[in-house]
């Protein structure tokens, strides 16, 4: 019998995790996640994920492509776990009929922001109510309510990019969505306060 190669898939900008697994992410002792097929991550920073809320930001270091018979005892440890045998059963709870032939993609990153208050993944979507975050860096670049150069960076990346995450490949690393967020909703409250923009 012949057995196909699971279909690629690719990871968009959140990388969500059980609850279970949280506080350990957000400690810093599990620096991986092993996920089946061969998924390939669209950004190399993304939203730190669980039951729709985003507890911080994450840095994609490296992806390895390895079928689950060859997961290894250092595989395990970076993941969380305490053994191979532990990862090896919590692989197969979540993911029934797993084989030993089976792909599976090992993400390695770094917690680079831990948010001091979990955000609503759908506050993160809208813009800055109701006004696209590229509409708000557009304008204000052009009324000129930026008061640092980061933030006039930040604004440019924004406005030229049309979207944060591609914005935020753009700008240096010590610049997270958070502050992005930050200085968005600042330029969203001197656009109102100038008549320019409306608040709902």
């Amino acid at each position: 019998m012949i057995k196909f190669v699971r279909k690629r898939r690719e990871l968009g900008k959140y990388l969500s995790f059980k609850r279970d697994y949280l506080n350990s992410v957000l400690s810093g002792r599990k620096r991986s996640t092993i996920r089946l097929g061969i998924v390939t991550p669209r950004n190399s920073r993304v939203y730190l994920e669980c039951n729709g809320k985003i507890y911080g930001e994450l840095y994609i270091e490296s992806t390895e492509y390895v079928k689950f018979s060859e997961l290894t005892e250092k595989d395990a440890v970076r993941d969380g776990f305490n053994s191979l045998e532990e990862l090896k059963d919590a692989l197969k709870n979540i993911y029934t009929n797993l084989s030993g032939e089976d792909w599976v993609t090992i993400i390695h990153f770094r917690l680079i922001e831990k948010y001091v208050k979990p955000v609503e993944r759908s506050e993160i979507e809208k813009g800055v109510e109701g006004v696209s975050y590229t509409e708000v860096a557009r304008l204000g670049l052009a009324y000129s309510t930026y008061s640092s150069s980061t933030e006039r960076r930040v604004l440019t990346a924004v406005a030229y990019a049309g979207d944060i995450d591609t914005a935020l490949e753009k700008l240096s690393e010590d610049i997270s969505h958070r502050r992005v967020f930050g200085i968005l909703k600042k330029t969203f409250k001197k656009l109102v306060k100038m008549g320019v923009l409306r608040s709902s």
